[in-house]
């Protein structure tokens, strides 16, 4: 799995590749066994509704696990301790 839940990611795939959404939780797999979670972003993104294959807009939606990408990185506060310094 690339992502768990509280995760925020890029979806690099799919109707709209880009988007930042959050990670919610374990969605049923997709019929060809790819794992999949449901995720909101912040903003309406295309989506495809899964029986009748027709497009609509929605800010929650199932994602493939393997279109998702999370974003990592050390956090913003300066309450973070640094526990390795690098000099120049």
């Amino acid at each position: 799995m690339n992502c768990k839940p509280g995760d925020l990611a890029f979806v690099v795939r799919g109707t709209q590749p880009g988007v930042v959404v959050t990670v919610e939780k374990i969605a049923d797999p997709f019929p060809d066994g790819s794992a999949a979670w449901f995720a909101t972003s912040r903003q309406m993104v295309k989506t495809i509704k899964r029986r009748s294959r027709k497009l609509s807009m929605s800010d929650r939606f199932r994602v493939r696990d393997s279109w998702l990408r999370p974003i990592t990185g050390l956090p913003l506060d300066e309450e973070t301790p640094v526990e390795h310094e690098v000099t120049a």
